[in-house]
C-alpha cells in the first residue's frame, strides 16, 4: 500500500474530473504565506490521519467554480466557496481512502476550514507535498498512521 500513490492518485482524478485543473508538484516548499485556504478532514480506516490541502484564493475560486457549475461573471459569496472547498477535500480524502483499499470500510468527519494545518501527533507519517495548480501554489500535508 503505497499512500503517497494514492494521495496523489487522489487529487490527479479529482482535479482532472471535476474542476479541469493539473497539478504539479515542485521541489521548493512554499512558505506558507501564499495560501488564503486552508481545509482539514480526519479519516480512519487503512490509515488514520488528518489530511490538509492549502490554496491560493484564485485557486479556491477556480476549484468552486468548476466544481458547482458557476460561471466566471456570477457572483461566487464566500460561504459557497468555503462550502466548495471543503466538498472537494471530502473527495479527495475519500477517494485517497478507497484507492488505499478498495473492499475495506472507513469513517471521515466533514471538512472544515482551519487556520492552519494540523500539528503532526507522535509517532505518525508525514507527507507534505508541494506543486501547483495551474501556476499557483498548492500543498498537501497529510499526516498518517497505518492501521
Amino acid at each position: 500500500m503505497d499512500v503517497k500513490a494514492s494521495l496523489m492518485g487522489s487529487i490527479d482524478e479529482i482535479l482532472d474530473k471535476m474542476t479541469f485543473m493539473f497539478f504539479e508538484e515542485v521541489e521548493e516548499p512554499h512558505t506558507g504565506d501564499e495560501f488564503q485556504f486552508i481545509t482539514q478532514v480526519r479519516m480512519r480506516g487503512v490509515i488514520q490521519g488528518t489530511l490538509n490541502l492549502l490554496v491560493t484564493e484564485d485557486t479556491a475560486k477556480y476549484i468552486a467554480r468548476n466544481l458547482i457549475g458557476i460561471r466566471d461573471d456570477d457572483e461566487l459569496f464566500e460561504d459557497t466557496l468555503g462550502d466548495a472547498l471543503m466538498e472537494f477535500t471530502n473527495l479527495v480524502a475519500g477517494r485517497m481512502m478507497t484507492l488505499l483499499n478498495p473492499a475495506g470500510p472507513f469513517d471521515m468527519e466533514v471538512p472544515h476550514i482551519v487556520d492552519g494545518p494540523a500539528d503532526p501527533e507522535d509517532g505518525l507519517s508525514l507527507l507534505d507535498i508541494n506543486g501547483t495548480l495551474d501556476d499557483q501554489p498548492f500543498r498537501v500535508v497529510l499526516h498518517y498512521q497505518q492501521q
